[in-house]
């Protein structure tokens, strides 16, 4: 049994190993390309996900701001037409039961 060699044979040409060792750095290169196209697609889905959070965030507290403002207009404003948790049928007796305008 005849052991293999360990090197490339000296008749191969040498236009042949270098368009080999070509190949394999344009691979790597492709490879080393493909992973930074990925981190960037990653990178920027997840800067879309945190832009949108944050425009919420400021929407929601903008929007609890306003409210703010508006609630003790509302609540003071009194009359029937104004509903609230002090009106007789948000009440609860110690039944739990409503309580009504008599009780």
């Amino acid at each position: 049994m005849s052991s293999l060699p360990l090197s490339a044979p000296r008749s191969w040409p040498t236009a042949r190993r270098r368009r080999g060792s070509i190949l394999i750095l344009v691979l790597a290169l492709l490879s080393i390309l493909l992973i930074l196209a990925t981190t960037l697609s990653f990178t920027s889905r997840l800067e879309m996900a945190a832009t949108e959070n944050f425009a919420r965030n400021v929407q929601g507290r903008f929007a609890a701001l306003g409210a703010l403002g508006v609630a003790p207009d509302v609540f003071l404003a009194g009359g029937d037409e104004t509903t609230h948790f002090l009106q007789s049928w948000a009440r609860l007796d110690s039944t739990g039961a409503p309580r009504t305008a008599a009780g």
